[in-house]
C-alpha cells in the first residue's frame, strides 16, 4: 500500500488566509452583531403592528414575519462575514450549492411551501371557514408552512398538503353569509301538487331562520316514474342552513301525514289475468 505524503496534499488555504482575526476586527463584529439583532428585533415589532392594522389572517400574518426575519437575518449573517473578511462570493456560492442540494432533497417539502405561499396570498380560505377539498369536509384549523389541518364535524383532525390542497377543488362554506337550501318533496300523482306546494310554502314563511329575501321557490321540477317532485330553493343564514333543514323536513312530513298526502316510495304493482 502506497503511503500518503504532504506532497500529495494540496489544501487551498485562501479563504482562511482572508479572514481578519484582529481584536477591532472582532470587537466591530460583535459591535455589528448585537446592533443588527437589536433592528431586527425593532423592525420586526413594526412589522407586527402593521400587520395587526392589514387584518391580514393570523396564519398569513405569521408566514409573512417568519420570511421577512429569515431574510434580515440572512443579511446580518453576510454583514459579519464581510467584516471578518470571508469573501462573501465564495459564501454565496456555498450557500447557492446547499441550496441546491437541500431543495433536490425536499422537493415535496418545497411544493407544500409554495402551496403555504399560495394559501396566504390567494386566500381561498380563512382559519375557521368550513370546507370542502375532494372526499374530505372539515373546519381549517390552521395553515401550517407544510400541511393544512382540518377538524371534520365528527372529530377527526385531517392534515392536508398543502401542495396537493392548491392543486385540488376547494369549496368553501363560509364565505358567505346566506345559503341556499335546495331540497326535493315527492307526493304521489293522485295528491294534489297545489296543496303540496302551498303546506311547504306556509312552513317556510313562518319559519324563523328561513329568509324572504330572495323570496323562495317552490315548484313542480319533475314527473318521476312514480313520484311528482316538488323543488324547494329557501335562503338561510350559513349558521342555520341544517337546524333549517332537519325542521323543515320534519314540519313537512307531519303536514302531510294531517292533509292526507302520501310520499310514493319505490314499489311494484302486479296484475293477474283472469283468462
Amino acid at each position: 500500500m502506497a503511503l500518503l505524503t504532504a506532497s500529495d496534499v494540496t489544501v487551498d488555504l485562501s479563504i482562511l488566509r482572508s479572514i481578519n482575526l484582529s481584536l477591532q476586527t472582532v470587537v466591530w463584529a460583535v459591535v455589528i452583531l448585537a446592533v443588527g439583532l437589536l433592528l431586527i428585533k425593532l423592525f420586526l415589532r413594526l412589522v407586527d403592528r402593521a400587520l395587526a392594522r392589514s387584518q391580514l389572517a393570523s396564519g398569513t400574518a405569521k408566514f409573512i414575519r417568519g420570511g421577512i426575519k429569515a431574510l434580515l437575518l440572512t443579511l446580518l449573517v453576510l454583514t459579519e462575514a464581510s467584516q471578518l473578511g470571508i469573501p462573501i462570493t465564495s459564501f454565496v456560492a456555498l450557500l447557492s450549492v446547499v441550496g441546491v442540494a437541500v431543495s433536490l432533497a425536499v422537493q415535496d417539502g418545497l411544493k407544500n411551501i409554495a402551496g403555504a405561499l399560495l394559501i396566504h396570498t390567494a386566500r381561498p380560505f380563512v382559519l375557521g371557514d368550513f370546507v370542502e377539498i375532494g372526499d374530505i369536509s372539515g373546519t381549517v384549523e390552521e395553515v401550517g408552512p407544510l400541511a393544512t389541518r382540518l377538524l371534520t364535524i365528527d372529530n377527526r383532525r385531517i392534515t392536508y398538503p398543502n401542495g396537493l390542497l392548491t392543486n385540488s377543488v376547494i369549496i368553501n362554506y363560509s364565505s358567505m353569509d346566506n345559503r341556499r337550501l335546495d331540497i326535493v318533496f315527492s307526493i304521489g300523482y293522485k295528491d294534489d301538487f297545489e296543496r303540496a306546494k302551498a303546506i311547504i310554502r306556509e312552513i317556510a314563511d313562518r319559519h324563523p331562520l328561513a329568509l324572504d329575501d330572495p323570496e323562495p321557490l317552490i315548484r313542480v321540477d319533475k314527473l318521476a316514474a312514480h313520484s311528482v317532485d316538488i323543488l324547494c330553493r329557501i335562503w338561510t343564514r350559513k349558521e342555520d342552513l341544517f337546524t333549517f333543514k332537519w325542521d323543515l323536513i320534519e314540519s313537512v312530513k307531519k303536514a302531510f301525514d294531517e292533509a292526507g298526502i302520501s310520499i310514493p316510495y319505490n314499489q311494484l304493482d302486479v296484475h293477474l289475468d283472469p283468462k
